[in-house]
Formats: C-alpha cells, sequence, structure tokens
C-alpha cells in the first residue's frame, strides 16, 4: 500500500464524506421510485423500474468507493503503517517502544 500523506489523507476522507452523500442522496432516489411504482394502479413499465435500479446501483457504487476512501486513508489497526504514523506524529508509547511492544498495546 503506498503512503499518503496527511493532506492526501484528508483530502480522501473529504471524498468519502461526498460519497457518502451521493450513496443516500440515491438510496432515497430508489426509494422515491419504488414508492410511486407501488402507488400506481396500472404500473408505469420499465421506466420506472429501471429507474430505481439506476438509483440502487448508484447508490451501491458511491457507498463502496467511500469504504475504499476510508480504508486507504486509515490504516489497520496494530498495522506497521499505524505505529510508523503515531510515530512520526510524535506518538510517546509509538516513541519508547519498538513496533512488537507497541502492538501488543
Amino acid at each position: 500500500m503506498p503512503k499518503y500523506t496527511i493532506d492526501q489523507k484528508a483530502e480522501m476522507l473529504k471524498r468519502a464524506e461526498e460519497s457518502d452523500k451521493k450513496s443516500k442522496r440515491y438510496a432515497g432516489s430508489a426509494e422515491a421510485y419504488r414508492a410511486f411504482e407501488s402507488n400506481q394502479p396500472y404500473g408505469f413499465g420499465p421506466n420506472y423500474k429501471a429507474g430505481k435500479e439506476a438509483a440502487k446501483h448508484l447508490a451501491n457504487m458511491y457507498e463502496s468507493e467511500a469504504e475504499d476512501l476510508r480504508q486507504r486513508a486509515t490504516p489497520a489497526t496494530n498495522s506497521r503503517e499505524q505505529y510508523e504514523s503515531e510515530k512520526e506524529q510524535g506518538d510517546p508509547h509509538a516513541l519508547r517502544m519498538s513496533y512488537e511492544e507497541w502492538k501488543k498495546l
């Protein structure tokens, strides 16, 4: 996994928030299509079903994008990357302990 700067990580987290908002908006659209479709006595045919499916697909796409960005921006717990990151930031535990000792905390 490549190393990211603090600014790059902040940008990824910002983009993850934006993706979450888009995901919720598209999920709301899918719900609106579903509600409208179920209230129609004759059903309006494939247009509403296609709209609902497209909105669901986009919601899922943005949700997975947000999750991917979050994972790339935040190191796994007790990983070497997290240890190095905390050491760079001046964490007293990371500074005085080896990685193996720190991992046991």
